[in-house]
């Protein structure tokens, strides 16, 4: 007997809403208060920087969120902004050591010619199968999977090719507050899709009840998987506008 198509929309849990991360005002507070300089951040990997940066160059771990260098603040989703007085530096969040702990592990067990290839196979699986997850649970994702739950290769290879660049440019350690596994990048990309979706990307001002309510519980949950956004990115982020205003205008 042939399996039941799934809603469109599968119910999504409300959460109480969260209170707003606390902001900073500098660039450099900020920085200090989420992010590892680059010898701090491999000390944490219990590796040196020569180690990390072979690392890096083989594309086998995150690379870093931002770099400041000579007054300016770059990250690869926002590009390069002016920093003046900034202190210089090429910044990781803690939360992708797990990343470098795997790619050690590979490393050792497999040799440097085939950790590569094993570190992106790992990838592959645990996204894949957290993404299936999030589209049995939280949000239908139609082009990886059909219907009835089953995957499409397709749509698949295309979101993992698409994060995993995202991953090693380091733009999750931008905008993701847990970087540290597949399944919580995969969760706050699909929440900002849903909530982007249900939303009109914020533009939408009439809603429902029921439609308000599921709103909500996408925000707030939105609003903790992804970090509050240097001072600098703030005004251009998805945070702004899909957790402050949005959240805003749904009211409590």
């Amino acid at each position: 007997m042939p399996a039941s198509p799934r809603p469109a929309t599968p119910p999504i849990p409300a959460r109480p809403p969260q209170l707003p991360r606390p902001r900073t005002d500098t660039l450099d507070a900020y920085l200090a208060q989420h992010f590892l300089d680059e010898p701090q951040f491999a000390d944490l990997c219990g590796i040196g920087v020569d180690r990390l940066q072979r690392l890096l160059a083989r594309g086998m771990v995150p690379g870093p969120a931002y770099v400041v260098a000579a007054g300016e603040l770059h990250s690869f989703p926002f590009g390069t902004r002016p920093a003046p007085g900034a202190r210089s530096g090429r910044y990781y969040p803690p939360g992708y050591r797990p990343w470098c702990v795997r790619a050690l592990a590979l490393t050792g067990a497999l040799g440097v010619a085939d950790a590569r290839a094993a570190m992106r196979r790992c990838f592959d699986e645990r996204l894949w199968q957290a993404l299936g997850t999030l589209d049995r649970e939280l949000w239908r994702l139609p082009d990886c999977f059909d219907a009835h739950g089953r995957p499409l290769a397709a749509g698949l290879h295309a979101r993992s090719e698409q994060l995993w660049r995202h991953l090693l440019r380091g733009t999750f350690g931008v905008c993701v507050a847990r970087p540290d596994s597949e399944a919580a990048i995969a969760e706050k990309e699909v929440l900002q899709e849903a909530v982007i979706a249900l939303s009109d990307d914020g533009r939408r001002t009439r809603y429902t009840p029921a439609e308000r309510d599921v709103l909500r519980g996408l925000v707030a949950r939105y609003a903790d998987a992804c970090l509050p956004f240097s001072p600098l990115e703030y005004a251009s982020s998805s945070r702004r506008r899909l957790v402050d205003q949005l959240g805003a205008r749904l009211g409590p």
